[in-house]
């Protein structure tokens, strides 16, 4: 299957023998596809002020997290393996679950930017120097919850969103 970002960008996503049993593939077109990506969003322009080094691979198979599939991850390199790795964040897209699901453009293009989204800069302060760092979400919740009991407080504050609240919190 191959996908054109832009015209200068086609990404194919891997197949199963390209892999030649290997778990991780790197490709020059899908790290070309996450710079486009990080040079066209000003959430994360701090990756490039900051020269914040990524390594973007395919990685064989996505797996499963809670039962559903994994499309992707963005880890921070620790222990022996960030002595050994020149990147700051690794992150991997499941090319089974991509190629399984005839994923567009845009939707690969999506799943680039959050990972990357996971990418964070920590100025630190008199006491901790200045780091790259890994960011969890802003908000998790079950859209049910939402539905049956409304949102919290907190919740609405960092969507920015008015929900309808329902009677249960008062």
């Amino acid at each position: 299957m191959t996908i054109a970002t832009a015209p200068r960008i086609t990404v194919r996503v891997p197949s199963e023998d390209d892999f030649g049993g290997a778990d991780f593939l790197p490709d020059a077109a899908l790290d070309a596809l996450f710079d486009d990506v990080v040079s066209s969003y000003r959430r994360l322009g701090h990756i490039e002020d900051h020269g914040i080094q990524v390594s973007v691979l395919w990685k064989r198979k996505g797996g499963k997290s809670k039962g559903s599939a994994t499309y992707g991850k963005c880890q921070k390199p620790s222990g022996l393996l960030a002595h050994f790795c020149t990147a700051d964040f690794v992150i991997w897209l499941g090319a089974d679950t991509i190629a399984e699901q005839e994923w567009t453009t845009d939707q690969i293009r999506k799943l680039v930017y959050h990972e990357a989204r996971h990418i964070g800069w920590d100025d630190g302060d008199e006491e901790h120097d200045p780091k790259a760092v890994i960011l969890g979400h802003d908000v998790e919740l079950f859209v049910g919850e939402v539905e049956d009991t409304g949102a919290w407080e907190h919740f609405r504050q960092a969507l920015g969103v008015d929900f309808k609240q329902a009677g249960l919190f008062g």
